[in-house]
């Protein structure tokens, strides 16, 4: 759910006066500055930024044209004669309550507790349900993917070996008219400088991007290398993982885009290769050295090089009964310390490991078992999926440009 997959628990102080006054006028419809102020409350929090008057001042252009985005839409779906029942609100109140791990029907008690205003979030649930129903109706039947297209595209992916797979989020803000250059220009730069100070990626597309993924955090999937505008490609090269780009001007408006994680095709990770570890462990105090040490390395080193599998393993941990000697656990290659990943790598199955130092002691470790990570390809559906989902997102911000085009918005 857009509105909040994570809300910040953090506690805004009690409204003392309500904010007065028009901030626009949207087809006669009135965004009112409490209603400003009221999503202003929500941001924020979501965001892990103090509401001081700077932080409402510097975010209120966004947050405003947010709002009006919004009861656009909503104009549109009372034009189409599309409406939220009840039942569908309770269905996002429930979905808000297991993503924050809160217990069933709790979602009034979690938003006062926390100071933040209810009204203004089933507001914004509602403005997202409505629209999402408003897509489902009036674009999904237009979408059309041909066999042609999806035959393409898995051909693509067999002729990219080892090409870079990335899967990113975006934020996105279009920019419909030049008069909007310079505020949406600006707009992105404050966003930066608060994902910069630790605000999360997703908590701000959430609330400010205009793309159709901001209610998935703007989560956009697994893109592959070359399948981008050119201007996004050369943003993303040489990106780390956990990194997002600077705002990147295109023909549509700005874009952010995080880089949420990387891998190639056809290649299998590493690190996701699951192994089943047993290991013989000999304690020693952090800073051990001299004749403590050398006496436990040559214990070890004894160990390494006469056991020979893993029933070696079970049966010289039951003698020492030494602390973790014995079966460690099945997991993935990426999960285990650092210090063991390589080495745990290069080790064939029933292949003793040369002692490892910790601050624990020393191990010597074995694999029992491997099962190899999978090489990825993606599946007729998931392409079927992913052309849909372009289409749907493209279709969308047209959509929206023309519902701004088409009104009468005066700003107060």
């Amino acid at each position: 759910m857009a509105i909040l997959v994570m809300i910040i628990f953090s506690v805004i102080k009690p409204v003392e006066a309500q904010v007065v006054g028009i901030a626009a006028v949207v087809n006669d419809e009135i965004v009112s500055a409490y209603d400003v102020k009221l999503r202003q409350d929500i941001i924020l929090s979501s965001a892990g930024i103090k509401p001081t008057k700077e932080a409402r001042r510097r975010n209120r252009a966004q947050v405003l044209r947010a709002l009006i985005n919004e009861k656009l839409q909503l104009q549109e779906a009372k034009r189409l004669n599309i409406s939220v029942s009840s039942s569908e609100i309770e269905r996002a109140k429930r979905q808000i309550e297991s993503q924050n791990k809160l217990q069933a029907g709790t979602f009034s008690n979690f938003m006062r507790e926390r100071g933040l205003p209810e009204a203004a979030v089933i507001a914004q649930l509602r403005s997202e349900i409505v629209w999402n129903t408003v897509l489902r109706r009036k674009l999904n039947p237009k979408i059309q993917i041909s066999d042609e297209e999806i035959a393409e595209v898995l051909a693509r992916y067999n002729k990219a070996q080892g090409l870079q797979e990335r899967q990113i989020a975006e934020i996105f803000l279009p920019v419909d008219t030049p008069k909007q250059e310079a505020e949406v220009a600006n707009t992105t730069r404050r966003l930066i400088a608060q994902m910069k100070k630790g605000a999360p990626f997703t908590a701000i597309a959430r609330q400010f991007s205009q793309s159709n993924t901001a209610r998935n955090g703007g989560v956009v999937g697994w893109i592959l290398e070359g399948q981008l505008a050119p201007e996004l490609e050369t943003a993303l090269s040489g990106m780390k993982p956990g990194t997002f780009t600077k705002p990147i001007r295109t023909a549509e408006g700005y874009y952010i885009l995080f880089l949420r994680e990387l891998r190639r095709v056809g290649v299998a990770d590493p690190m996701t290769a699951e192994v089943t570890l047993k290991q013989i462990a000999l304690p020693l105090v952090k800073d051990a050295s001299g004749e403590a040490l050398q006496k436990q390395m040559q214990k070890a080193n004894s160990y390494a090089a006469t056991l020979k599998g893993c029933d070696d393993i079970d049966r010289i941990a039951k003698e020492i009964k030494t602390p973790g000697s014995g079966n460690v656990g099945t997991l993935k290659i990426g999960e285990l310390p650092s210090k063991f990943r390589d080495i745990v790598s290069q080790l064939q199955i029933g292949q003793a490991s040369t002692p490892v130092r910790t601050d624990q002691g020393l191990h010597v470790l074995m694999v029992c078992k491997r099962v190899e990570a999978p090489t990825y390809r993606p599946t007729t559906q998931i392409v079927a999926q992913s052309l849909g989902e372009q289409r749907l997102g493209m279709m969308a911000r047209r959509y929206m440009r023309d519902l701004r085009r088409t009104a009468v918005i005066d700003l107060r």
